[in-house]
C-alpha cells in the first residue's frame, strides 16, 4: 500500500473554494486508488464556519454550537471540561466535530451531509480524472476511551464497500466466522490521519494506492451489517451508551 499526503495551499475561513484548492493540488489519480479528504477542508468549502461573538466565553460558545449540531449529548455537569460527548451523524464524537484548530477564529462545523459530500468530490474527480475505480473518504480524528493521542475516523465515503465481509468464512483451522467484519473506511481514514498529521502540515489531501480489502462499487450494500454505522441499541456497547443521560440535540429532533 502507498500512502501519499498531499500539500495545499491553506484553505481560509469562512469559506473557500474546495474544488479549486483539489483541482490544483491533486493531479495525479490513479485507477483503483482513495482519496482521503479532511472534514476540516469540506466544512470550509461549504461554509460551515461561524465567528463567536467578540468577548464570548469559548467553552460556553462551542458547547452552545454542540448541542445544536449533535443528534444527542450529554449534559455539561457529567461531561469532561474541554469537550463535550455527541452522537452526530452516528458517531460517538466530543463536541459534534467542532473545532477551532487552523481555524483562525472561527469553529468549524463538520459537513452538513458528509456522505452526500463524499459522493460529489468523487463524482468529480472521476469525471476530471476519467475513472472508473475510484474510492473518496472524508476523514476527522477522534479520541477513543482509555487511549491518549487522537486517530482518524470516516465521516463520509463513496465508491467502494465500507467493510470486508468475513461472515461464513473459514479461518485458518476450518472453523466458520459468524460475525468477523473488517472495516475499510474507518482502517483507511487511520492511516490518511497519520499521514495528514494534526499541525501545519497543510496537507488536507492523502493519495492511497494499492490498498488490500478495497472492493470498488458505485452501489451500497443493502444489508445493515455491513454500512460504516450502527444503531445505538444494537452496539456492542450498548450496556454503557444507553444508559448515558442523552439529551437531543437539534439535529437529533
Amino acid at each position: 500500500m502507498n500512502v501519499t499526503a498531499i500539500q495545499s495551499r491553506p484553505f481560509l475561513p469562512p469559506k473557500d473554494d474546495l474544488y479549486a484548492h483539489m483541482n490544483e493540488s491533486v493531479t495525479r489519480l490513479p485507477e483503483r486508488s482513495v482519496l482521503a479528504v479532511s472534514s476540516k477542508v469540506v466544512a470550509i468549502g461549504e461554509g460551515r464556519c461561524v465567528l463567536p461573538p467578540e468577548n464570548a466565553d469559548p467553552i460556553a460558545f462551542k458547547d452552545a454550537l454542540a448541542e445544536k449540531e449533535a443528534d444527542l449529548y450529554l449534559p455539561r455537569d457529567l461531561d469532561a471540561p474541554y469537550t463535550r460527548s455527541t452522537i452526530t451523524n452516528g458517531s460517538f464524537i466530543g463536541s459534534a466535530g467542532i473545532d477551532q484548530s487552523n481555524g483562525n477564529g472561527y469553529f468549524i462545523l463538520w459537513p452538513q451531509d458528509p456522505m452526500r459530500s463524499a459522493r460529489e468530490i468523487r463524482a468529480h474527480l472521476a469525471k476530471r480524472h476519467g475513472l472508473k475505480e475510484l474510492g473518496v473518504i472524508i476523514t476527522d480524528s477522534k479520541s477513543s476511551p482509555l487511549r491518549n493521542g487522537v486517530t482518524g475516523m470516516t465521516i463520509g465515503y463513496a465508491g467502494f464497500h465500507a467493510q470486508r465481509d468475513y461472515r461464513g468464512q473459514p479461518d485458518i483451522f476450518g472453523r466458520l466466522l459468524k460475525f468477523e467484519r473488517l472495516n475499510i473506511a474507518d482502517s483507511l481514514a487511520a492511516v490518511a490521519t497519520l499521514a495528514m498529521g494534526e499541525g501545519d502540515e497543510c496537507t488536507p489531501f492523502v493519495l492511497i494506492e494499492d490498498a488490500p480489502n478495497v472492493t470498488f462499487t458505485e452501489t451500497e450494500s443493502a444489508d445493515p451489517f455491513l454500512s460504516l454505522a450502527v444503531p445505538l441499541e444494537e452496539d456492542i456497547f450498548a450496556i454503557f451508551l444507553q444508559n448515558a443521560p442523552w439529551q437531543k440535540g437539534k439535529r437529533g429532533k
